[in-house]
């Protein structure tokens, strides 16, 4: 929105935003306890440009022993031992939404994405967020430091996963916060009612 006043001279009056359609009711999985070691996921094409590279050093280093790690992506270097490597995952399919029901935390320490829809899409499905600032619109969907955390950098967003898994009882809490979030505010009726507001000229507050 910035941008399009500073840059192209669109009339702040005349700019409106609207909730994204994460389709949160096909990710409807409520929280689930988290288990004495937690299950960490990832989930992302480009391994380096969403950070995948320094999660395998950090799980490396000094998270092994700490939780267990899933790599749902297709690049071949995230396959290595002890990580359970998932190539070929196709949105919408069963195991899609089975990878969510099986894991608890969702870590993309992204280097630069435009607006990661797997964050909302994590959130919905029940797990606790960790990413980036270079995530751009994680503002949106994670409320810092009550359903996720929104770090710095790709290597604090590992410094803020092994915080997260010493407190089980905090991932729980970042689990039913972001739940409850994404299914209050990214629904279909309030995405409708967003939409709605910006063609009647009357956008909600």
């Amino acid at each position: 929105m910035e941008n399009l006043e500073r840059i192209y001279g669109i009339e702040k009056s005349r700019l409106f935003k609207v909730p994204a359609p994460f389709l949160v009711e096909q990710l409807d999985i409520p929280p689930r306890p988290t288990p004495a070691k937690p299950r960490v996921l990832f989930i992302g094409g480009e391994l380096k440009r969403k950070g995948g590279d320094v999660l395998l050093q950090g799980w490396a280093h000094s998270l092994r022993d700490r939780c267990t790690l899933t790599m749902v992506t297709n690049d071949p270097s995230a396959d290595i031992e002890g990580v359970h490597f998932l190539p070929g995952v196709k949105y919408g399919s069963a195991i899609h939404k089975k990878t969510f029901e099986e894991h608890d935390i969702l870590i993309l320490p992204t280097r630069m994405d435009a607006y990661p829809q797997v964050i909302g899409e994590a959130a919905a499905a029940g797990l606790a967020v960790i990413t980036t600032k270079y995530a751009l619109g994680a503002k949106e969907v994670i409320k810092d430091g009550v359903t996720g955390y929104i770090a710095d950098t790709p290597e604090a967003s590992i410094e803020f996963l092994s915080e997260l898994l010493n407190n089980r009882h905090l991932i729980d809490l970042f689990k039913k916060k972001g739940y409850e979030r994404m299914h209050q505010k990214f629904n279909r009726a309030a995405i409708r009612a967003g939409y709605l507001s910006v063609l009647n000229n009357k956008p909600n507050t």
